[in-house]
């Protein structure tokens, strides 16, 4: 079976690296979109380990290394699938372990955080490709695996962790922040209240979200995730479109797993939070300059210029889309919004075309081809004539520095 495309669709799912290996268990092949991960010795070392030699259950095995990566493999006619590394969460009740004495083998190995339902998914995927989910050889599913892989505590056991837990962190001092804390910074993304969220991002509490990890570096990469969904979600709620808020919290969450340095990640996260909040306040503002749009029409072709940014947009096009006559369309659009509606187009993929500028490594070409432009001197000259300045000068004044990538080739604009 062709099975190169599920391994790497499930890697860049996972953000890890998915392999196959033959029977011996020796030839790999990597499908991870990026060169972060290098684990090959890690890989070799762990496949000579009885507890994966002897593998032979059609149910994928979870295992961890050194309580610090999880591996899962998958057992298929030809051979077994190997997806992983991924961060080992302590507490996740994992049956499977390997103990190696060269903690080397694991040292400098950056892994994702692990997410069981993620991993339960993806390993769905690749362990059902051969079955045929009849009576003899039913579809595996997502219990099937946790059963297999992790420790099931009663209830009156899973109790009693729990308020032990409780009762140490209170101890040890890993208290939460207040829960009023965390609405008011909620809130102020929501209505866009920037001055307010930076008061509010000054009162650093010493349990903030609590102990999430024993790892200080591990500890703010889990909080500023937490940071983040919390944002985007506060942002979408507050008028940001769910796309945008989605695709400015992955990124974030790519850099906070590629930080070296706890301080780094804190900025990452306080960053990102401010950045949601002045976009919803941009939001409310220009909302506030034009009440007229809630107009069904407008909102259905502020909808469709939306789905279509990296199209080549026509009014003629838009206008059969919303079921209206052009011309009538086009003075609407005009009488709401202030501006025509191809002027509206244009200024939606600059928008755009500002955040690709500023928080990825994309080439102008690639921009200008994304987002339907003609040519990249054509993009270069509409980002100029809405801007004020080249598309250069502008990811020379705003690109984060940690998206700066030494591999741009570009040509000048």
């Amino acid at each position: 079976m062709y099975f190169e495309y599920f391994l790497k669709t499930i890697s860049k799912f996972l953000y890890s690296t998915t392999r196959s290996l033959n029977l011996d268990l020796l030839t790999t092949h990597c499908y991870r979109f990026d060169e972060n991960i290098k684990d090959d010795r890690l890989v070799e070392h762990i496949t000579k380990n009885d507890l994966i030699k002897n593998f032979t259950d059609s149910i994928p095995m979870v295992f961890c290394i050194n309580e610090k990566l999880v591996y899962n493999l998958i057992k298929y006619p030809e051979g077994f699938f190997l997806v992983g590394p991924m961060n080992y969460i302590e507490g996740s009740a994992l049956k499977n372990r390997i103990e190696l004495e060269d903690d080397s083998l694991i040292s400098g190995i950056d892994a994702p955080l692990f997410n069981a339902d993620f991993l339960a998914e993806a390993t769905l995927i690749l362990a059902n490709l051969y079955r045929k989910g009849d009576a003899d050889e039913p579809y595996i599913n997502d219990w099937d695996i946790f059963k297999a892989n992790f420790t099931v505590h009663d209830e009156k056991e899973s109790l009693s962790l729990l308020y032990n837990n409780v009762f140490e962190n209170v101890e040890e001092g890993h208290i939460h922040n207040p829960y009023s804390h965390e609405k008011r910074q909620v809130e102020s993304i929501k209505t866009g209240d920037v001055d307010s969220l930076k008061e509010i991002l000054k009162e650093r509490f010493p349990g903030r979200y609590g102990k999430l990890s024993s790892d200080p570096l591990r500890q703010e990469k889990n909080i500023g995730i937490v940071e983040t969904t919390l944002a985007s979600r506060a942002a979408i709620e507050g008028g940001l479109h769910p796309e945008v808020a989605f695709h400015l919290s992955d990124i974030t969450i790519q850099k906070l797993e590629a930080s070296r340095d706890p301080v780094n990640a804190m900025n990452i996260s306080v960053d990102s939070q401010l950045h949601y909040a002045k976009l919803v306040r941009e939001i409310k503002s220009e909302t506030r300059q034009n009440e007229n749009r809630a107009n069904l029409h407008i909102s259905h072709c502020k909808d469709y210029v939306f789905a279509h940014l990296h199209d080549k947009i026509s009014v003629k096009e838009i206008a059969n889309a919303v079921a209206l006559d052009e011309n009538y369309l086009s003075a609407l659009f005009k009488k709401n919004e202030g501006i025509s509606l191809k002027e509206y187009i244009q200024k939606e993929k600059i928008n755009l075309a500002k955040n690709l500028l500023s928080y990825s490594s994309y080439s102008y070409i690639e921009i200008a081809t994304y987002l339907g432009f003609s040519s990249q001197s054509h993009f270069g000259k509409v980002f100029k004539d809405i801007t004020g300045m080249t598309p250069r000068k502008y990811r020379d004044n705003f690109i984060k520095e940690d998206f700066i990538n030494e591999t741009i080739q570009d040509l000048p604009l």
